[in-house]
């Protein structure tokens, strides 16, 4: 068995704005998957995808990353679970809530394998 069929892969949500977040065939969500997680949204329709409170309750992720940067919107742990419904969601209640860099995560260039290491430090930090 490798180390890779020992390592789960958490269903991660990654918002790059208020309930905005990366679907199937975007480079966000390559970069969850190649981060070891699963993208809660990678069976939406669309490659960026603007989603609702229900559908995040109902994914129930077990990590949740938002974006902090240039575009900063206010997003905290705080204001996350005092969304309507979050409080009860894996991520909120186990304090697995992080920020992640809008200008490593938000468009493509050399600075989304710094992304990709920020992320895969958040989705797996015992192998970092």
């Amino acid at each position: 068995m490798t180390l890779a069929e020992n390592v789960t892969k958490p269903r991660v949500y990654v918002e790059f704005y208020p309930l905005w977040t990366y679907g199937p065939g975007s480079f966000g969500d390559d970069l969850i998957r190649l981060a070891g997680g699963t993208n809660v949204a990678a069976n939406t329709s669309a490659e960026y995808v603007s989603v609702v409170d229900e559908f995040i309750i109902a994914q129930d992720p077990e990590l949740i990353v938002y974006t902090v940067g240039s575009n900063y919107n206010g997003t905290t742990p705080e204001t996350i679970a005092s969304r309507p419904g979050w409080a009860n969601i894996s991520a909120v209640v186990d304090g697995k809530v992080h920020s992640l860099d809008d200008n490593l995560i938000s468009r493509y260039g050399p600075r989304v394998i710094d992304a990709l290491e920020q992320l895969a430090a958040i989705v797996h930090p015992e192998l970092f």
